[in-house]
């Protein structure tokens, strides 16, 4: 099995720069120049094959026997930044080393931690982004603490962490349990919100109307805090009422109508996309695919008139069956619900006359960071 392993890992167009002492894929590997850009550079231990696998780890300094040069393994890592050069940097390795039980009851007090940032540090001054799981949450203790179900979110803050130019990133919903036939969200503190944003997740969704026609005022509170926390993005999104004494979606004789009963709600609060839900979990949408349509347009252009951008949270089953083979809505943006351990809007089969989603929930039921709670997880670009 590991001879198997070891040749599936051979690069047939590696050029090693010491042929004597470096074997295919164990080795400091140079790839052929390619059609992009940047340029980038991995080091790590036996996960960085083929390129500059040291055995050693690059944020710390080793003890294990297959590390026996661990201090000049460092020093080895830096000065291959010097002469390489990379735009970006990846940080390629099995953390063994941090594997310990925490030295302290605070994160950022521990040896461990503080050693690994200062070596992280020191290679986010020589290049021009680090792809290191680190650089958006304290890795070795999710390894520590963290069960398999919380390690899909470091998984999709690893994978973002690539990205860099192409403005994407991860996003959160406060709900206490999304996929429940009811539910109710949870508060979030500025400084909370501070913390998710050292996490990874500078996109927050606040709910601020509900299904039975009320304001959720938490769900406003939380979004003026998200704001007051700097993220980057904070949107909002609202869940139709349709029963016969909801308001109506758009204006008749008076300003008792659905958008502008959630928008008035967060009125002093600087809030990006207002979010439509259009699914069947909450709503007993009518059979009348026609009325329907109209509905959800008549939602639209309320918001439009009040000059509040607007998109659709919605999936592909959920869409047909309320709507049909309807593309009237594709003009505003699309939060496409649809599960999945991946960062990026990959099996996505256009519907409703959209080509590609905005953002993307992958996950409804996880366990957030900063004891937040359970989070709904959605990825954006």
């Amino acid at each position: 099995m590991d001879m198997q392993w070891e040749n599936n890992l051979k690069l047939a167009n590696c050029t090693f720069r010491d042929p004597k002492v470096d074997r295919n894929p164990w080795g400091f590997c140079n790839l052929p120049q390619g059609n992009g850009t940047l340029s980038f550079l991995i080091i790590g231990n036996s996960y960085a094959a083929n390129h500059a696998s040291q055995e050693c780890e690059p944020l710390i300094v080793t003890t294990s026997p297959y590390c026996s040069g661990a201090v000049k393994t460092q020093q080895a890592f830096l000065k291959d930044i010097d002469t390489y050069k990379p735009d970006v940097l990846f940080l390629s390795s099995r953390y063994i080393e941090p594997n310990v039980p925490l030295g302290t009851t605070d994160v950022k007090n521990d040896q461990l931690y503080i050693d690994m940032m200062n070596k992280l540090k020191k290679y986010e001054e020589k290049v021009k982004k680090v792809a290191n799981p680190v650089s958006h949450l304290h890795y070795f203790e999710a390894l520590r603490h963290h069960t398999p179900i919380e390690m899909i979110i470091l998984f999709l803050v690893i994978s973002l962490s690539i990205i860099g130019d192409a403005q994407a990133g991860l996003g959160f919903d406060a709900n206490q349990n999304i996929r429940a036939s009811s539910f109710d969200l949870q508060s979030i503190s500025t400084s909370t919100f501070e913390c998710t944003k050292d996490n990874g997740y500078d996109l927050f969704f606040g709910r601020i109307y509900k299904s039975n026609g009320e304001v959720d005022y938490k769900g406003v509170q939380n979004i003026r805090n998200a704001v007051a926390a700097g993220l980057k993005t904070v949107d909002a999104y609202m869940i139709p009422c349709l029963t016969s004494n909801c308001p109506s979606a758009e204006r008749q004789d008076s300003d008792n109508f659905q958008v502008y009963i959630a928008i008035n709600a967060t009125k002093g609060i600087q809030f990006g996309t207002l979010w439509l839900d259009i699914e069947e979990l909450f709503v007993s949408w009518p059979a009348d695919k026609s009325f329907n349509r109209q509905f959800i347009l008549d939602m639209i252009n309320s918001a439009s008139k009040m000059g509040q951008s607007v998109g659709i949270f919605t999936e592909r089953d959920n869409w047909k069956s309320i709507v049909g083979d309807w593309n009237g809505a594709s003009f505003v943006p699309l939060w496409w619900l649809s599960y999945t351990v991946e960062s990026n809007f990959n099996g996505f089969i256009s519907f409703g006359g959209w080509e590609k989603p905005k953002a993307r929930q992958v996950n409804a039921n996880l366990k957030g960071p900063c004891n937040v709670g359970v989070i709904a997880v959605s990825y954006y670009e």
